[in-house]
This record gives structure tokens, sequence and C-alpha cells, in this order.
């Protein structure tokens, strides 16, 4: 869903993508390390390989959307993404990849900081991310964009390094927030927020999840399954909604120093 850009294009390389290993003698259920599973990329990724660290330089360009859980994924994140959002499925761009039935969503509203945190964008494919801005909303009211616009003109990518970054000293509730603008008048411009009672028809516009590392998923078959034993360095991970596809990764943020506060 990226709309053309007269930025140059990042070089993309091809990636080798080994054949499937022979099937295995099916099991009721059994346990996958994260490593063997995010580095079999397929044909619609080109860039660098996946690993399993996010502390691990990884960069992935993409040819097509994909869903929050593969997203995540091949971030080198041990996550269970919700199914569904607002009593609405997640729209999933590639149906061959795995769902979780868990969840480990946090209710989204209000967050607290007792000091420095920070921001890191790591992915968009959102055809409006070049023109979103993502900021911090206080309890005054008050707007205070941190990386405006949040999003590139490089396309549809992954990656734990090339997002840009921001960094903010503050104690107190905040609420989160993405400003969409829409140039091409398409599809709407709005302010939406992690709180859903500010956001147009109260809908949810964000998915926050703990960035959750080192876990095993547990295949439950059918292409379902989920993580399990993952930990967490206190950081979030927001994946935001830029209009009604209901997929929640058309900007993935990393924030670092804030935690949920409730409603």
């Amino acid at each position: 869903r990226e709309l053309p850009s007269s930025a140059p294009q990042a070089p993309r390389r091809n990636v080798h993508v080994a054949p499937p290993p022979p099937p295995q003698p099916q099991q009721k259920s059994s346990k996958t390390r994260v490593g063997g599973m995010l580095a079999q990329l397929n044909e619609r990724l080109t860039g660098e390989r996946a690993g399993a660290d996010p502390d691990q330089e990884i960069t992935i360009h993409l040819t097509e959307e994909l869903s929050l859980q593969e997203s995540l994924d091949r971030l080198g994140y041990t996550v269970n993404v919700p199914a569904e959002s607002g009593h609405r499925p997640l729209h999933q761009w590639n149906r061959n990849y795995r769902v979780s039935t868990r969840s480990d969503a946090v209710p989204e509203g209000w967050f607290h900081s007792s000091g420095g945190n920070t921001y890191r964008v790591l992915g968009q494919q959102g055809m409006l991310a070049r023109h979103t801005a993502f900021g911090l909303a206080r309890s005054d009211g008050n707007r205070h964009d941190l990386l405006a616009p949040a999003g590139s003109g490089q396309g549809m990518w992954l990656s734990t390094s090339i997002g840009k970054t921001a960094s903010e000293t503050f104690s107190g509730r905040v609420r989160l927030y993405t400003d969409v603008k829409d140039p091409y008048d398409s599809f709407g411009s709005g302010v939406y927020f992690t709180t859903e009672s500010d956001n147009p028809e109260r809908s949810t516009r964000v998915l926050v999840l703990p960035a959750l590392t080192g876990g095993e998923w547990v295949d439950e078959g059918n292409n379902t399954g989920h993580w399990q034993g993952g930990e967490s360095d206190g950081a979030y991970l927001f994946c935001w909604e830029d209009w009604t596809d209901h997929d929640f990764q058309d900007v993935i943020v990393r924030a670092r120093g804030i935690v949920p506060a409730g409603r």
C-alpha cells in the first residue's frame, strides 16, 4: 500500500530461499526455537536475513505487506499478537502464516514516565507512514511531536537499526498519538491516541505489546500456536493502525521508559 515516492529506493539484494526440509512425523504439540523459524524467509522478502535477536541489526525490505504477527516475528520478538481487536479480526495479509491463539497485549490508554525514555521506529507498511507524526500528549492536553514524520520515503521495511529515534525526559502521565496527514485526500487525516475515548467513534488505533524475546513457539496445528517463555526488558511495542484495514502494522514504534498507567 506504499504510495509512489520520488525518493531513491534503498538497494535490494536477492535472498536465497533454501528448499523446505523433508516432512517430519506429525506430533500433537511441538516447540520450535525462534531462530529456526525466523531464518525461513520467503520470496516476498528482500534484504538482510532476519535473525532471532532484536539486539542484532535486522533490516528487511518488503515487497508485500505482512501481518503484525509475522512482522514482529521477523524482527526477533516472541510475543503473541491477538487475533482480533475491537471485536474485529486483525487482517492477515499472508493467510498461510501462523496465528497465535493467545494475546500478550496490554491495555492501551494512559502511560507513566518517571524519567528518561527512548523511542525507535521499527517498521512502516502504511501508505501514509511518511506523512505520520508520532508524539506525546500530556494530561493538560498539550501535544509534542517526537518524530515528524515517523516514517521515511524508503518504501516498506522492518528494521532494528534504520528507523528514526527520539528521546524525552519527563515525569507524569501521558498519552501517545499519531498525527496522520493525507496530502492526497484519499483516506483522511486525523490524530489518533492510545486513549480510545479521544478517537473518532472511540476506535482502537494501536495495539500495545511487551517487547518479549527469547521465547519458544508451541505448535498447536492448523497454522496456530503460541509463544511462551519470552522475557521483557521493560520496553513496549506500539503498533499503529492508520485507517481502515485493521492490520496494526502501518507504523511500529518501540518505547522504553514508559509503562501502562491504566485507562
